[in-house]
């Protein structure tokens, strides 16, 4: 049976959820999930970023900084403008060509879709564990700098899936044309895909309900999806100085001395 997600990870009506909460649970379980009125979600949701952190402009949102996902006519299926069709967006990182992805990523539905359209979520933590089960070295293969490509066209960045800071592993992944695993990583980089595959779960919204997840964390996605469907969405980087907040985001995971060291210089063969 599927993991039903959104009752797993509900913290209740957005109007009423402390930002504390939010943080807490971000940093414990990398997802969150609430429901609000949905003449108000934009609204609320604006607040509720705002009182998390920063919100990450972006060059398709509006200015108050949310970005309305819906298909637009004079759209193509460029990687990078993909959420604005009806295609499936297959799980992945938000913004992983940039230097520092968002931390945080803030859904809510405003129109659902007349049919399909349900978000798709994987968990990376889980997928590492499974994956460590059978290549011992994957994480310190992925994690090798430089040894993945992300972005298209003019512009791209060398990274790695994995990175390890303080105790907590971040992701960076995406399984489209816009990313290139470099040949060192290529067999642990189809074995984490076939496992993302296999991971991930589906969840259907209805209008007014949404979602919050660690951007280094879990993946997102979208099957696809006929209708006027409608995904209010916000990127924002958590406030370091939060009291009791996220001093890191990703999930905690524990990296042995000797293996954080061949992390570092990159000893991937």
């Amino acid at each position: 049976m599927e993991r039903n997600v959104f009752d797993d990870a509900y913290l209740g009506d957005l109007s009423s959820i402390s930002p504390d909460k939010v943080i807490e649970n971000i940093s414990d379980f990398g997802i969150v999930t609430f429901s609000v009125d949905s003449g108000n979600a934009r609204h609320a949701l604006v607040g509720l970023a705002q009182a998390l952190g920063e919100i990450r402009s972006h060059p398709h949102s509006d200015r108050d900084g949310a970005t309305s996902i819906a298909p637009r006519r004079d759209n193509d299926l460029h990687p990078g403008r993909m959420g604005f069709t009806q295609e499936r967006l297959l799980p992945h990182t938000d913004a992983s060509s940039m230097a520092s992805p968002p931390d945080l990523l803030l859904n809510v539905c405003a129109t659902r879709a007349e049919h399909g359209g349900e978000t798709l979520l994987v968990d990376m933590r889980s997928v590492l564990t499974q994956a460590l089960k059978t290549n011992p070295v994957a994480l310190e293969r992925l994690s090798a700098p430089g040894t993945v490509i992300f972005g298209t066209g003019g512009f791209s960045r060398a990274s790695s899936v994995f990175a390890v800071r303080n105790g907590r592993i971040h992701v960076r992944f995406r399984q489209d044309e816009g990313v290139f695993f470099g040949a060192p990583v290529l067999k642990e980089a189809l074995e984490l895909i076939g496992l993302v595959d296999a991971m991930t779960v589906r969840m259907s919204l209805e209008e007014g309900q949404g979602y919050i997840v660690d951007n280094h964390w879990w993946l997102h996605g979208r099957a696809s999806f006929a209708g006027p469907r409608e995904i209010i969405r916000i990127l924002a980087d958590v406030r370091a100085d939060r009291s009791g907040g996220v001093g890191e985001t990703g999930f905690p995971w524990h990296v042995s001395s000797t293996a954080q060291e061949k992390i570092r210089v990159g000893t991937v063969g």
